[in-house]
């Protein structure tokens, strides 16, 4: 089942946020642009460990459970394998698909992401107005 049709069919589904920002977790706002997030959350730990692509490697590392709003959601999928398969400047394309979607007054970019631990993918969703789609529900220090 895609995201798309939890957004619609039911409650929208908690999403965790791995980072090591104390200032993200004191005030609970995200800085502008959007925010990463995934609906696993066992492979959270690893971005804030900076284990993925993208990943923290402060001292101090925290996994959020984010509450989100229903919206538009992009499955950006194919767009974001076609930029990795094509071994373009990843940030760079992703931020440009990002841009355009946003003109397309969507809230949400889904895709898949192999997961760190295991053969096995993990859905990412990118938050394109987390202030305002999104709300922190819980704060786990990881050792």
């Amino acid at each position: 089942m895609k995201l798309q049709d939890l957004i619609f069919e039911q409650a929208f589904p908690p999403l965790y946020h791995g980072t090591a920002s104390d200032r993200l977790v004191r005030s609970r706002h995200f800085n502008p642009g959007e925010v990463y997030l995934t609906t696993d959350e066992f492979q959270a730990p690893y971005y804030a460990y900076g284990l993925h692509l993208g990943g923290s490697t402060d001292d101090v590392k925290y996994v959020l459970t984010v509450q989100a709003r229903s919206g538009k959601v992009y499955d950006g999928n194919d767009d974001v394998q076609s930029i990795v398969m094509e071994e373009h400047d990843r940030f760079d394309s992703i931020e440009q698909l990002i841009a355009q979607v946003r003109k397309q007054d969507f809230r949400y970019v889904t895709f898949m992401h192999p997961s760190f631990d295991q053969d096995q993918y993990h859905l990412v969703v990118i938050s394109l107005y987390p202030n305002q789609d999104l709300r922190i529900i819980a704060v786990d220090k990881l050792d």
